[in-house]
């Protein structure tokens, strides 16, 4: 009862010390023992401080940023995929010509990558060109003629001007790359494997594979990368001078 009356008692408005800090913003927290001594404390951080923040996982697991590893092998994956949709259906739909323009890119190189070099500038620059000389040829045909003439040009002219763009870049982004990957998976398992089953298949799968890969290799791969497009493009057209002289 006289323990309950003494804090009963006791006054109010008395605040509580604040705990002292260090010099690193954490509280000291002290023990004192039966001499009134101070024993060797300890600090521990206080509540809110970077320290209390959770360790992210690449540095929990060592330095490792685990999240770009894979959004590296997504982005290599979800690449090969489409390559190899592309490449397949050209082997399966066009076989012998998707035969002709690897053997193309191989006996005659240097051509090869002349004339793609050519085809790529001129892909664009040609498309630009002729939508300009369109657009102005067809306001000349409305203002001078008829604006149906003007209408109808532009629709015609247009619309095939998109379809052949949209075939040019296809080449240009997948059939010639899966062209000289098949090309290279072809060397390989002719001196790896030469009698294994289902060979132009997984020609085209190792040579994707090995083209992903190595296109991600810093400023070398970007002009790996250019080197096979410009190969497999004029590859289709030394491919279609060849059949023509024959």
């Amino acid at each position: 009862d006289k323990v309950r009356e003494a804090i009963t008692n006791q006054p109010s408005g008395i605040e509580a010390p604040s705990p002292a800090l260090g010099a690193d913003g954490s509280d000291l927290f002290t023990m004192m023992n039966s001499t009134g001594k101070r024993s060797p404390g300890f600090s521990a951080p206080a509540l809110g401080t970077s320290r209390d923040i959770a360790l992210k996982p690449s540095q929990a697991s060592g330095g490792v940023d685990w999240d770009k590893i894979g959004d590296w092998l997504l982005g290599r994956l979800s690449q090969m995929i489409v390559l190899f949709i592309v490449g397949g259906l050209a082997l399966w739909l066009i076989p012998m010509h998707f035969d002709g323009w690897a053997q193309s890119v191989y006996r005659k190189p240097l051509p090869s990558a002349g004339l793609g070099l050519l085809t790529y500038i001129l892909g664009y620059a040609g498309a630009i060109m002729t939508a300009v000389l369109l657009f102005f040829g067809g306001l000349a045909m409305g203002i001078a003629v008829a604006w149906e003439l003007a209408l109808s040009l532009w629709a015609l002219g247009f619309s095939s001007l998109i379809l052949a763009f949209v075939v040019f870049v296809i080449f240009v982004s997948y059939v010639s790359k899966a062209i000289v990957a098949y090309l290279g998976g072809l060397l390989i398992l002719d001196r790896v494997a030469p009698g294994i089953r289902g060979r132009k298949v997984l020609a085209l799968l190792l040579g994707l594979l090995l083209y992903v890969i190595i296109v991600t290799i810093p400023t070398l791969g970007p002009i790996i990368g250019f080197l096979v497009t410009i190969l497999g493009l004029g590859a289709v057209w030394v491919a279609w001078f060849d059949s023509r002289r024959r």
